[in-house]
């Protein structure tokens, strides 16, 4: 290993025992170019994610960069049991914001649904509504004049 990086390592310890989030996570990206391996470096990268989630926008990329970190550090050293209670943290935290994205990724479909609802009219008679096998709504364009439900073809059949 590097002196220099190991230095490094040691300063970003240092500055994350201090509440320097930015700067610890800095000098471990550092640390890591010089030695991508290096066993303090990587802990304490994982351990900034863990201190201030939202200094890089707290999503779940963030946590799952750290999870890697935490990873390569425990195969390093195996018997490190905060370590351990700090993968379990990171593993729950990608999780939750898996989670939060889905659960607004539902609400944007319900938003764009309720949209596409609120501009159709019971007197636009080019447009029929449908839903897919999701169960999400969407416009269908019927031929001008064709007999409500028309389109009836293009509806999935139950299974």
């Amino acid at each position: 290993r590097s002196e220099q990086s190991d230095a490094l390592a040691v300063d970003a310890s240092c500055a994350l025992a201090e509440g320097e989030w930015s700067e610890a996570r800095y000098a471990c990206d550092d640390a890591l170019k010089l030695d991508p391996r290096n066993p303090l470096a990587l802990l304490t990268r994982a351990k900034t994610v863990m201190a201030n989630p939202g200094s890089d926008g707290a999503n779940t990329e963030t946590f799952r960069r750290a999870l890697v970190d935490i990873t390569d550090y425990l195969a390093s050293t195996p018997n490190d049991e905060n370590a351990f209670e700090l993968y379990g943290q990171l593993h729950k935290r990608v999780f939750a914001t898996e989670a939060e994205q889905r659960k607004l990724s539902a609400e944007e479909m319900a938003k764009r649904e309720a949209e596409t609802l609120a501009t159709l009219t019971e007197d636009e008679p080019q447009f029929e509504v449908l839903k897919d096998s999701w169960g999400h709504a969407f416009k269908h364009r019927v031929p001008v004049g064709a007999p409500k439900g028309a389109s009836n073809h293009c509806r999935p059949t139950p299974g």
